[in-house]
């Protein structure tokens, strides 16, 4: 992709979330999208199917930016520590209004899936000392740490610091 085609995804993509902040996806169209953006609808188009593959991928960008941003992800489980954790729910935190849009009804499950996917894929590498199945304990965690994150944005009563420890510490009791 050149660098013009990234500048018009970028903008496409920008225009999708300030759009968003306001309404629902489903009372947003590909010309309001197009307008705010400074595109024609073709350009929109010629890139995604509809406004929900423009979300789709809306969403797949930040997983992806959310697992690169914590590099620490890319450790083994067994080296997994307070610290990465923390990295994680201040990145979820200082990317607020991102994931407020993504956190939506419409949202929630393709961030759910996305992200799992993610996981997965960092945590099905390590080494484990417990002899469980590499796959469940991936997806175990995977699907802990995601429900945490959909737990924690809806409730938000407490800093990303104090929820790594919290989760720190009910790892370190369950062992992981």
């Amino acid at each position: 992709m050149d660098k013009r085609q990234q500048k018009s995804e970028a903008v496409i993509m920008r225009a999708l979330f300030e759009l968003m902040k306001q309404r629902d996806l489903d009372k947003i169209s590909i010309s309001e999208i197009a307008k705010l953006a400074n595109v024609n609808r073709g350009t929109i188009y010629s890139r995604y199917v509809d406004k929900y593959d423009l979300f789709n991928h809306f969403i797949e960008y930040h997983c992806k930016k959310l697992v690169a941003d914590c590099r620490n992800l890319n450790q083994r489980i067994s080296e997994i520590s307070k610290a990465t954790l923390t990295e994680i729910f201040e990145h979820l935190e200082a990317q607020r209004d991102v994931f407020q849009v993504i956190f939506s009804d419409i949202g929630l499950p393709i961030f759910t899936t996305k992200m799992k996917k993610e996981l997965i894929e960092k945590l099905t590498c390590s080494q484990t000392a417990v002899e469980v199945k590499k796959d469940l304990r991936a997806v175990f965690i995977a699907s802990a740490i995601v429900g945490v994150f959909e737990w924690w944005f809806k409730e938000h009563e407490i800093t990303s610091s104090e929820l790594a420890d919290e989760l720190w510490s009910l790892l370190n009791q369950l062992a992981v």
